[in-house]
């Protein structure tokens, strides 16, 4: 006996097509109100948002490639081991003693290898603001007064005070062209900060000096 082709009983048909209709209606509904239905997006403040580096770093630390520095220094592990590492060497020198070093490394350090590289001005100042930007920057001696005088109303270090902001740790999520930024105009940074702008209040040098002091706070 041939077997005949499978065929479904009206009775289903009638009962399955109103359904697949049905479905396919909350499936396209579903697609046009999802969109609405979607979380917002956690609002969350920036840790280094996009910002211009200091173009006196960068020609340093091309200068640094063009001088073939490291062929006897380390970065991140890389270069050579006729001299020191220099991945803190902003921590472990100020900037008077790497003008010097650059000037003359003999007069500076007894015994280096180091040769006279017969360096202008302009270069020195350059390789200086490069080697002061690894493992941080360098603060004068007038960086904590600057602090005080502009940012300890509202802010603490170390826990000084319960009822503001704590400063001591964001060197650990932000570096020291992120706080400058920050410091020169908050609002370019985070649309929602409450704090003034200094740019105009105080000088360059000074917002750097403050960004550096706060950047090491985390690195005592």
């Amino acid at each position: 006996m041939a077997l005949n082709k499978m065929t479904v009983p009206n009775e289903k048909k009638r009962f399955f097509t109103p359904l697949l209709i049905e479905w396919l209606g909350a499936l396209v509904l579903f697609s046009l109100l999802a969109p609405s239905l979607a979380l917002p997006p956690a609002q969350t403040t920036p840790v280094n948002s996009v910002h211009k580096k200091d173009p006196l770093v960068l020609k340093g630390k091309q200068l640094y490639a063009d001088l073939r520095c490291f062929y006897c220094h380390k970065l991140k592990g890389r270069g050579g081991t006729v001299g020191p590492a220099l991945d803190n060497v902003g921590f472990r020198r100020t900037q008077e003693w790497m003008a010097h070093h650059f000037r003359d490394p003999k007069e500076v350090s007894q015994g280096t290898k180091m040769i006279n590289l017969k360096l202008k001005d302009s270069q020195v100042q350059a390789l200086v603001a490069y080697m002061n930007s690894l493992g941080g920057y360098t603060f004068t001696p007038q960086a904590p007064d600057l602090y005080k005088a502009n940012c300890a109303a509202c802010h603490s270090l170390n826990g000084e005070s319960a009822n503001a902001t704590d400063l001591s740790k964001e060197g650990k999520f932000r570096d020291v062209d992120f706080l400058m930024d920050y410091i020169r105009d908050p609002a370019n940074v985070n649309s929602e900060a409450k704090m003034i702008k200094f740019e105009g209040v105080l000088t360059e040098a000074q917002i750097k000096d403050i960004a550096a002091y706060l950047y090491k706070q985390s690195r005592k």
